[in-house]
């Protein structure tokens, strides 16, 4: 799976002058956020934490922590073993001190002159998690709203966080995904109205066009073709069928119809569909079945949103996506060598698509079965771990209420030790990227990562018109 990735990191990565900034990119493949604490560090081979930037005016920042400073210990537990291991260790500290007043959390480092010393980190005091959480539980109440306004902070006067911007396919999903991470708040409309409408703009002008920004071209010389319009036509398409369900605007119809029927336009003859029109791509591959989880649900929703679909294509669409699933497992494709290797997020993704479309049977309930039975799994996705998340919390939601509470069960350490600097959550590597040196969640930024997340803990909880609620058969 290797040509993929790099691929995709050709393709996906983000601009000269993002890295340049140093805000992301692929300086380790070791690379976590020190959740709660406003810190990044790298993970050593040994199990040390090696701290590589620390916020400003952050609780690491109060307590001295410094870049180049070496974590040895927290709370007197020595660190060791693999980079998720330790930060599990990390994260349970940090939530230990977090749930007392005038919490404090307690490093052993060895610093910069090397010497070693304690640090006293004075981190918030957010509680601890209710029995209900994430419902009626204050503390992810309090991540939850650090995140949206990290978005609101991040986003731009144009309806994009062009600060993180790669090319204009990601531009959009970050956008559409922004949109509905605050569509999602019971407040949202109060709080991030101008932002969901700013986003809603830049989806409607640019979802559907194929622009640098700065990067590889959509066609490079060769014949080669680098189009990747279908993401962001999907993911657009997504965030206004919710958008106009939660308030009708007739601009915001007509833009969603154009979506879908240029989704449904879009179609291979095969039935699925491709990163973008205009025949198999640089290493000569069309179809991929998650990119056909995206298109269907988008029309799935366009249509519960009260607009007509192809409903041919959307049928044929379905019959596609069944041809790459073998006992309920939903492979890259039904190619030889591809077909018979079900992926849960893939899985996850395929459940939503369908149930979306109103797709209720034998089918689904292979599905949801082989999702979770690799619910563990699902941060092992492939390319964009971040989506494999955002895929199982969905199929979850859409299972049923114990569904989704073995999830948030299972990932909440995983989430709460993703958060990053100033109220976002970032990417946190896995074996993939730790062997192929990074990943496209990684070079997108933590708009992207912190969008995703940010909709993961609002799902389930009556927030969402469309998104987390099935289409009646």
């Amino acid at each position: 799976m290797r040509w993929i990735f790099v691929c995709l990191s050709l393709v996906l990565a983000a601009t000269p002058e993002a890295r340049a900034q140093g805000r992301f990119g692929k300086e380790s493949p070791h690379i976590y956020p020190l959740g709660g604490i406003e810190a990044v560090g790298e993970v050593l081979s040994g199990g040390w934490i090696k701290v590589t930037t620390v916020a400003d005016k952050g609780p690491a920042a109060k307590g001295k922590l410094r870049v180049g400073d070496v974590i040895q210990k927290v709370g007197g537990k020595k660190l060791a073993g693999d980079g998720n291991a330790v930060m599990l260790v990390f994260e349970a500290a940090v939530e230990a001190a977090e749930a007392k007043k005038k919490g404090k959390l307690v490093l052993t480092v060895e610093t910069t002159k090397g010497k070693t010393e304690k640090k006293t980190i004075p981190v918030k005091h957010l509680g601890s998690h209710a029995r209900s959480c994430p419902e009626k539980c204050k503390k992810c109440d309090a991540i939850l709203r650090a995140a949206l306004d990290y978005l609101k902070k991040e986003q731009t006067g144009d309806g994009q966080f062009s600060k993180q911007a790669a090319n204009m396919n990601h531009a959009v999903a970050t956008a559409a995904l922004a949109g509905l991470a605050w569509l999602g708040d019971p407040q949202g409309w109060k709080r991030y109205g101008r932002n969901i409408n700013n986003a809603a703009e830049f989806v409607m002008k640019n979802a559907g066009k194929e622009r640098s920004m700065g990067m590889r071209p959509a066609a490079t010389g060769g014949g080669a073709n680098w189009n990747q319009t279908n993401w962001s036509l999907g993911y657009g398409a997504i965030f206004l069928a919710e958008l106009v369900k939660h308030k009708k605007k007739a601009s915001w119809m007509k833009a969603l119809k154009r979506m879908v029927d240029q989704i449904a336009a879009n179609q291979e003859q095969s039935g699925g569909w491709a990163h973008g029109p205009g025949g198999p791509n640089a290493l000569g591959y069309l179809e991929l079945e998650i990119m056909s989880n995206f298109t269907l649900a988008a029309m799935g929703m366009a249509e519960r949103a009260g607009l007509q679909v192809d409903r041919a294509k959307l049928l044929k669409g379905i019959q596609w996506v069944k041809k790459c699933t073998s006992g309920g497992g939903v492979a890259y494709s039904p190619k030889p060598g591809q077909a018979g290797h079900g992926d849960p997020g893939r899985t996850a993704g395929a459940y939503w698509a369908f149930r979306q479309c109103g797709r209720k049977g034998r089918d689904t309930a292979a599905m949801a079965k082989f999702y979770e039975r690799g619910m563990a799994e699902l941060h092992e996705g492939h390319a964009c771990a971040t989506m494999h998340m955002l895929n199982g919390a969905l199929a979850s939601a859409l299972i049923g209420k114990k569904s989704r509470k073995a999830y948030w069960k299972m990932w909440r350490p995983f989430f709460m030790a993703s958060r990053g600097v100033g109220g976002a959550f970032d990417y946190r590597p896995n074996k993939e990227s730790s062997v192929l040196g990074g990943r496209t969640d990684r070079t997108w930024g933590p708009a992207f990562v912190t969008a995703h997340y940010a909709i993961v803990m609002q799902l389930g909880r009556g927030r969402y018109k469309l998104l987390d609620t099935p289409r009646k058969p």
